[in-house]
């Protein structure tokens, strides 16, 4: 279990500041995150109907493909995504209405399936002009 304490997460999100000011800072916030909440992967990625950038943990360049981000933008859960509001943390598993219908899109089956990306949590860090 993971031991998540208001100290950790402020240290993470001290990062997450420093970053934004200097890319460079990026794979040790993701590494961070991953460490934090003992995941398996952890990753952060900006969105929008024109274009895709991450940084994450595993070198996956399939995921960071324009066809995946395409996929995530056809999803319904990309409308819910972009809708969160900003600073919250939210369960990925929460957020998709119709856990079974969800399983059944091609954003489960081609792209988190294949990666056993079977537990989630999302937060917009910033959303802005179509952005998240």
């Amino acid at each position: 279990m993971a031991d998540v304490t208001i100290e950790t997460v402020s240290a993470v999100v001290g990062q997450i500041y420093e970053a934004a000011y200097d890319q460079e800072r990026w794979t040790d916030v993701v590494v961070r995150l991953r460490d934090l909440f003992e995941a398996s992967r952890s990753c952060i990625a900006r969105l929008d109907q024109q274009a895709f950038s991450a940084v994450g943990t595993v070198d996956d360049p399939g995921l960071c493909s324009p066809e995946a981000a395409a996929a995530h933008m056809r999803d319904p859960i990309s409308t819910v995504a972009a809708a969160l509001p900003v600073g919250k943390i939210f369960d990925r598993t929460r957020i998709t209405e119709d856990g079974a219908g969800f399983r059944r899109r091609e954003l489960w089956q081609d792209w988190m399936r294949p990666r056993d990306m079977h537990h989630g949590l999302a937060s917009n860090l910033l959303a802005s002009n179509g952005s998240y």
